[in-house]
This record gives structure tokens, C-alpha cells and sequence, in this order.
């Protein structure tokens, strides 16, 4: 038996959206979206904590709280696949309500008062509406010149009034007519998007409403969005990125902007504007709470590092990243030394790439040089310990460290997204690399001083998977895995392809109809013996019958014997061959929360322990000494690294996570 151990972590992360509860004076209640979940505070925005039961995606990009919160205390969140979810316990558990469109981020949820009609807006479906609590949704764009909502507001008298304003990439809009049409409301913006839209608490009597824009500052209308004026006095033209309005607007005529320089405050209603707080950082989401005897509270979303709060009204703040995990590492890697270095790394988009050592309770950056990209991929030089070679796909091009990931240089590929990038094992022999890029498969034969395109499989539509293994003749072997979009009568599908480099023809080895696009590889050390290896797709994982073909829609390929892994729901998102694997024959994968374990080729699964933690895990490796320690690495979506140990004392089990 053995334990889950927590090891690196670090709070923060970036948090686009936090949203007060009404009576945040009395419950304490705050929710923050983020990349890799829903958190919630019960005590006035101090600690938090994952709310997101049932929740069928990591990435949450919008909230929306009853307005009788307090009392039915219900809320509505967006996700990032096109998911709407609604919970009537104060976020303990959520069910889905739909999934909208073609499953493009949904970036606004509003509800009228009485909960009868839920709009929601995505980032490039459109505008949807639901007139029946959220039971059934209709397409709500007559009049819009695009699908690209950016932010979404319903009068609070929506019921009566049925207004409502969305901004689109091409302008803010207002219905009257409870969204069965639209007309432009701030025609004049031009190319300025804006970012936010946000309507007085007391909008029946004042008719003020609010937009932010991307480079020309605040505008403001007091006439329901028929006359604009803009309203910069003090914050003149910064980038807008969230409005807030104080719940006695009409009383105090306070409102709090996140700019990207930081959070402002007007006490007039907007008519001049003071920088408070956080001036040096990007603000992407804010609000305020009504004003007490003790001063008034301010959260604000900040990118990267998480949450800052305020308890007089901005004139001073502390973080408060107590329990928020929300960084967006989606990947692991061992150093090919790690017996005696103890290194590991982790990366994602928004985050970088990080390094540890075993046993290190934080996570340390590895990313001076490019700090302005997204990182996708990460591939280690297999002579790590003698080079220090660390190879990353980013937004920007293929970026490469020679110092253990301290500095980074631009290396190839620039301009150029790449997200994944892979060394052949022999690399000290055959200098082979094979990078995906905006123009194709990418490989170098020379440690890329030099590049050539490869034929894309025939038929490839998104490239979900990348690597290299060598073939009994020592050649490099390039596995790819794709996945098509469902259209016409063609279903989705995920396929795995193989072609030994140079030359040879992309064989088809696997294909599953499925609408997870995800193939997650395992290939054992013993490839380049028998060329066996494992996919992990949708909830299972497959191995091939030796020996066994069958003839398919893609073509004759091998007999795939699927074995399911973990619960219902939740694919396999990592999967990882033991060392050693001619002889332990094991097989570790991530699914849902757990991380399983097969020790007979894949042909039966047993979760390891009972944890890490409560929440999905993204990866799973081994240890190069699997095979004496039984040790394993997981990496949890928010960025928490966990260590399985085996237990010295198979009696003593207490402590199991």
C-alpha cells in the first residue's frame, strides 16, 4: 500500500471574474472564476475554496448570482466548452443545463429577477436565451453583426422593461424586446471593442449604464443607451477590463473599474476616477460590496497572481490567496537524471514553465527570455544532466534553454504557434526533433539548424498528440494522434498514425469515434523490441491484439481491445508506461480525480489510493525507479504536484489520502 503526499504548489493564478453575493456584508460569500475551476470564500474574500461538484469543465469564464441569492441562493456559471451549469445550494453542487452551440467559451450569463429568462453569451456562437429557466435555449442574434459576445447586461427590471445591452466585437447593442432583436447603442466605437457593459442597480429611474472600452477609457450614458459621453476624468483612455457598481449606486454613485494599471474608483457615478490599488498590475475583474460601518470591501482579479482585497475602500490591499490553486499547468516531465538531480518540471499557456526539486514545497519559475508567450509543449534533452537542453513549443516559436530552463533563447520556428514539440530518444545520435507549427509538421535531422515540412496525414484536421520512439532498427518513429470536428454525416473521431522518418508512408494504427479530443500515448521502453504501445481515448484505454487486424472506414489497421478506466464521464487524460515495462507489464493513467494503475498490460485498472486531493488530475509519470519505489508523480489541474509513496508499514493506513 502506500499514501498520496502533497508536494510544490503555489497560489494564485490568473482570475478573470469575481462576483459578490448581495448580503456579502453578512455571508461572506465571493466566487472567482478561473482556468481551472470555480472557487468560493465564506469569509468576505480571505480563503478559498473549489466549489465545482458536477462542474464538467475545468475552465470557468463567467458568474451570475440570483438576485435573491440570500434566500434561494442560486448561481449560474459559464465554461470554457459551451457548458452552463446552475447551482441552488450556494455552489456545494451543480447540475448542466445545456451545452451551447457548437461549444465555444461562454463568456456571460445574466438571469432576470424571477430567474424565467437566463441569457448567455458566448465567445463565438452568439447569444442564446432561455425563456423557461434554462430547460431549453434558442439562438437570440437578429440585428448582432457577429457572434463574438464579449460581455452581456440585464436591466434589473428585466422582466418589465426586457432590456438588456451585449457587446460584440463590432459594437454594444440593446434590446428591448427581451432579445428578439438588437440595434446599436454605441455605434461609434469603431475599432475600440468594448470590453464590459455594466446598468445601475436603479436603472428603471436613473437609466445609467456603463461600458468600458479596449483604449479609449470609460463611456457613459444616463438616457437607457441612447446618448454616450465619455467619462475619464483622472483614468484618461486605459483599457477597461471589468465594471462594478456599489449595491446603492443611487445612494453613493460608486463604481470601481478594473483598468490594466491597476483598480480605480469614482465616488460621482464616473464623473472623475482615482487609481486606488494594485496600480502596477492587470485587473481583470472586480466588485465591490456595499458599505458598512467598518469600510467597504473591494476583491479584485489580477493576472497571474491571483486575488487582492481591500477593506477601506481601496486605500490600501493584501493579497488573499489563501487555498487558491488556479494556476494552469497542464503538463510534466522528469529530468532524464532524476535519480540523482530530483528535478521536476511543469508548464502551461498562461503560466510558463516551473521547475522543482523533490521534496520542495513551491513550484520556481524557468522562464526568464520568454515571459510574453504561452507555453504549449516542453521536451527534455534525453543528455539533460551533461547539456542542460530544454526545448519549449510557444505561442511565439520554438524557444530553447541550455542551462537547466534559467534563460531562454528564440530557437526556431518563430512567429509561429507550436504546440507540440518532441526529441527523438537516440537525440545525442540522430539530432532528430519533429515540431507542429502553424505551417505543418515541422522535423530537423541536424538538432534544428534546419527544417523540413512533413506531409500532414491524410485527412488531419487538429493534432492532439505528438511523439518520437525509435524502431528495432534504431530509425526514429513519429506517432501522431488527430481528431476530427463532427460535420455532414461524418461523426467525430480520434485517430493515432505512425511513418518511420524519413520517407515512409503515415500508416493509420487507431481510430475510436468519440467526442473527447483527447489521445493520450503510452509507449514503453521496450518499443524498439516489439513497437507495442497504448492510447488512452475517452474513458479507455486500448491495447492492441498482436497478431489481430480489422478493416475500418480509415483503413486496415490493428484490433484495439479497450479497457475502461475510473468512472463514468471523466476520459483519460495521461497515460504513462512504467520503466521497465517488459518485465513490471505496467501501465499508470489520469482520469477525473484519480490516478489508476494496471499491472497486466492494461487489461484491468485499480485507482491508486484514494486521493491526490479532490481535484482532476491532468498528469501522471512515473519514476525511473518505479519498478523498487512504486513512486509516482501527479499533477493536478491548479498546479498541485502530489507524490504517491509506498508505505513502509502495509498496516498503517490512517494517513492515506
Amino acid at each position: 500500500m502506500g499514501r498520496w503526499v502533497p508536494m510544490a504548489g503555489r497560489v494564485g493564478g490568473t482570475v478573470p471574474t469575481i462576483v459578490l453575493s448581495p448580503a456579502f456584508g453578512t455571508d461572506g460569500t465571493a466566487f472567482a472564476a478561473t482556468n481551472t475551476g470555480l472557487f468560493r470564500s465564506r469569509d468576505e474574500g480571505k480563503s478559498w475554496e473549489v466549489s465545482g461538484k458536477g462542474i464538467g469543465s475545468f475552465a470557468i469564464q463567467s458568474i451570475a448570482l440570483s438576485r435573491g441569492y440570500s434566500a434561494d441562493r442560486t448561481l449560474w456559471v459559464g465554461a470554457a466548452d459551451g457548458g452552463i451549469y446552475r447551482s441552488t445550494d450556494r455552489g456545494d453542487s451543480w447540475a448542466l443545463l445545456a451545452h451551447l452551440g457548437r461549444g465555444s467559451a461562454v463568456v456571460g450569463v445574466a438571469a432576470s429577477s424571477d430567474h424565467s429568462t437566463l441569457m448567455a453569451g458566448t465567445l463565438a456562437d452568439g447569444l442564446f436565451a432561455s425563456t423557461d429557466g434554462g430547460r431549453r435555449w434558442k439562438p437570440r442574434n437578429a440585428g448582432l453583426p457577429d457572434p463574438s459576445v464579449i460581455s452581456l447586461a440585464l436591466s434589473p427590471a428585466f422582466k418589465e422593461d426586457r432590456t438588456a445591452f451585449v457587446a460584440v466585437s463590432g459594437g454594444l447593442y440593446r434590446t428591448t424586446d427581451g432579445g428578439g432583436s438588437w440595434q446599436p447603442s454605441l455605434p461609434s466605437v469603431g475599432e475600440d471593442a468594448v470590453q464590459c457593459v455594466a446598468i445601475s442597480p436603479s436603472y428603471p429611474t436613473d437609466r445609467t449604464v456603463l461600458a468600458g472600452t479596449e483604449s479609449r477609457g470609460l463611456l457613459r450614458s444616463r438616457d437607457g443607451g441612447v446618448t454616450w459621453h465619455p467619462t475619464n476624468a483622472g483614468i484618461p483612455r486605459l483599457c477597461i477590463n471589468d465594471l462594478a457598481l456599489s449595491p446603492d449606486f443611487q445612494q453613493d454613485a460608486t463604481v470601481a473599474a478594473a483598468t490594466g494599471q491597476g483598480v480605480a474608483l469614482s465616488k460621482d457615478a464616473g464623473d472623475s476616477w482615482q487609481l486606488v490599488g494594485a496600480k502596477s498590475e492587470i485587473v481583470l475583474g472586480l466588485d465591490v460590496a456595499r458599505a458598512t460601518t467598518h469600510g467597504r470591501t473591494l476583491l479584485a482579479g489580477i493576472f497571474d497572481k491571483g486575488i487582492l482585497r481591500s477593506e477601506d475602500e481601496g486605500e490600501s490591499w493584501e493579497e488573499a490567496n489563501a487555498g487558491l490553486t488556479a494556476n494552469y499547468l497542464i503538463g510534466l516531465s522528469l529530468s532524464p537524471a532524476f535519480e540523482t538531480d530530483h528535478t521536476i518540471f511543469a508548464w502551461g499557456p498562461s503560466e510558463g514553465v516551473f521547475q522543482t526539486k523533490d521534496g520542495s514545497e513551491s513550484w520556481q519559475p524557468s522562464g526568464a527570455g520568454m515571459e510574453d508567450t504561452s507555453v504549449l509543449s516542453l521536451a527534455i534533452s534525453p543528455q539533460f544532466a551533461s547539456d542542460g537542453g530544454l526545448y519549449a513549443g510557444t505561442s511565439a516559436g520554438l524557444f530553447l534553454s541550455q542551462d537547466r530552463g534559467v534563460s531562454w533563447q528564440q530557437f526556431a520556428l518563430q512567429g509561429q504557434e507550436v504546440p507540440f514539440v518532441t526529441l527523438s530518444p537516440a537525440f545525442q545520435r540522430d539530432q532528430v526533433i519533429v515540431a507542429a507549427a502553424d505551417n505543418g509538421i515541422q522535423w530537423s535531422a541536424d538538432g534544428g539548424t534546419t527544417w523540413k515540412e512533413l506531409d500532414s496525414p491524410p485527412g488531419s484536421e487538429t493534432l492532439v498528440a505528438l511523439s518520437l520512439a525509435l524502431d528495432s532498427r534504431g530509425r526514429p518513429v513519429l506517432l501522431a494522434g488527430d481528431w476530427r470536428e463532427p460535420h455532414a454525416d461524418l461523426r467525430a473521431r480520434v485517430r493515432v498514425l505512425s511513418r518511420t522518418l524519413p520517407d515512409s508512408p503515415w500508416v493509420t494504427q487507431f481510430h475510436s469515434y468519440t467526442s473527447t479530443r483527447i489521445a493520450a500515448l503510452g509507449i514503453p521502453d521496450s518499443f524498439e523490441q516489439d513497437g507495442r504501445f497504448f492510447i488512452g481515448s475517452g474513458e479507455c484505454v486500448y491495447r492492441a491484439m498482436q497478431g489481430a487486424r480489422e478493416r475500418t472506414r480509415e483503413g486496415e489497421t490493428p484490433l484495439w481491445l479497450p479497457s475502461g478506466v475510473g468512472s463514468k464521464g471523466f476520459p483519460v487524460v495521461s497515460l504513462a508506461a512504467a520503466p521497465g515495462f517488459a518485465k513490471s507489464h505496467s501501465l499508470l493513467a489520469s482520469a477525473g480525480e484519480g490516478v489508476y494503475i494496471s499491472e497486466n498490460e492494461g487489461a484491468a485498472w485499480h485507482r491508486l489510493g484514494n486521493g491526490p486531493g479532490d481535484r482532476s488530475v491532468v498528469a501522471v509519470v512515473p519514476t525511473p525507479d518505479f519498478a523498487t519505489s512504486a513512486s509516482v508523480y501527479a499533477l493536478a489541474i491548479g498546479g498541485r504536484l502530489w507524490k504517491w509513496e509506498k508505505e513502509e508499514d502495509e498496516g498503517s493506513n490512517e494517513d492515506q489520502q
